[in-house]
């Protein structure tokens, strides 16, 4: 996550971007007794992937202002 956001460094996405996502329940842990683990992996909630599906409509409104029908 932090290299496809273009942040250099580690300490600051962790605390800034990382912990916050975290504690808004928007990712979760795939191995919860070992957050610092180099072979920890992070997961969308529920929540999460609603966030992105409002995002990713939100964007598509902007680009197209009709309604797009299938």
């Amino acid at each position: 996550m932090q290299k496809k956001l273009g942040l250099l460094n580690r300490e600051n996405f962790r605390k800034t971007y990382l912990q916050l996502a975290i504690e808004l329940d928007l990712i979760a842990l795939k191995i919860h007794d070992k957050s610092t683990s180099g072979n920890q992996q992070y997961y969308l909630t529920e929540k999460g992937k609603a966030l992105v599906k409002l995002k990713k409509n939100q964007i598509n409104l902007m680009c197209y202002p009709y309604p797009i029908i299938n």
